[in-house]
C-alpha cells in the first residue's frame, strides 16, 4: 500500500498541557443593529476566553473580523477557506438577529482539518427575550451560557489528527501527546482506515495488545 499517513485523532476536551493546542478563532458572526451588535462582541469574548480554557490557541476576532471584511469574505465557502488557509483547526461563525421583543442567536462551529474537512461539527440556536428589566450584566451573563452550551457540544464531537513520523524501526508522534489513541491511515484515494489502538509516551509509539505490532509497524 503506498502514499499512506498514520495519525491519530485527539478529543481536546479535557485535554492535558501536554497535548498539542489546535488553533481556534471566532471568525464572523453577523448582526442587523446595535443592539445585535453589542452581544455578537458579547459572544465571541465569552467563546475565546472558554476557548482557551479548554486547550486551544486562539486568535483575537477583531483581527479576523477586519480581514473578513478587507476582502469580502463572507459566504460560508469564503470563510472555510480563510479558515484552513490560516490553520485554524476549529472555526465558529454564526448571526444575531434583532426581531424587536427578541434576539435570535445561532453559532455554527466548523472542522477544517481531517476528519470534518470543512463540514459542520454543531449549530445551535437560541431565543432571548428583550425587555428594559434586562442589565448588561445579565446579559453578558446570558451570552456566556450560551457561549458555554455551544462551545461544549461542539468538544464533544471535534478531534484533531496528530501525524506519526517514522522513525528507525517504529514511530513517533510529531506533538508531544500522552495516552492511548487509536490509529488511522489515509489511503491514496483519500479514505480514511482505522488500524489498530497505540500507547504514546514521550513521542514514543507502542501498539496496544501484541497482535498490533505487525499491523502498526508493516505499512
Amino acid at each position: 500500500m503506498k502514499n499512506i499517513s498514520l495519525f491519530i485523532f485527539l478529543f481536546i476536551l479535557g485535554a492535558k498541557s501536554a497535548e498539542p493546542a489546535p488553533l481556534a478563532a471566532v471568525s464572523y458572526i453577523s448582526y442587523n443593529s446595535q443592539r445585535a451588535k453589542a452581544v455578537t462582541l458579547l459572544l465571541e469574548k465569552h467563546s475565546i476566553d472558554i476557548l482557551k480554557k479548554n486547550g486551544f490557541d486562539t486568535i483575537d476576532p477583531g483581527l479576523i473580523s477586519r480581514e473578513i471584511e478587507k476582502n469580502s469574505c463572507f459566504e460560508e465557502k469564503c470563510l472555510l477557506r480563510f479558515a484552513a488557509n490560516a490553520k485554524i483547526a476549529l472555526m465558529i461563525s454564526g448571526h444575531v438577529e434583532d426581531r424587536g421583543d427578541y434576539l435570535l442567536i445561532t453559532l455554527n462551529s466548523f472542522g477544517t482539518d481531517l476528519p470534518f474537512n470543512g463540514r459542520l461539527i454543531r449549530s445551535v440556536t437560541k431565543r432571548i427575550p428583550v425587555n428594559g428589566a434586562v442589565s448588561a450584566r445579565e446579559f453578558s451573563l446570558i451570552c456566556e451560557e450560551i457561549s458555554a452550551f455551544f462551545i461544549a457540544s461542539t468538544l464533544r464531537s471535534f478531534t484533531f489528527p496528530v501525524m506519526l513520523i517514522k522513525k528507525n524501526s517504529g514511530y513517533v508522534a510529531e506533538s508531544p501527546v500522552a495516552g492511548i489513541y487509536s490509529i488511522y491511515y489515509s489511503e491514496s484515494s483519500g479514505g480514511i482506515k482505522k488500524s489498530g489502538r497505540c500507547s504514546i509516551t514521550d513521542r514514543r509509539v507502542e501498539p496496544v495488545g501484541c497482535n498490533q505490532y505487525r499491523r502498526l509497524y508493516s505499512y
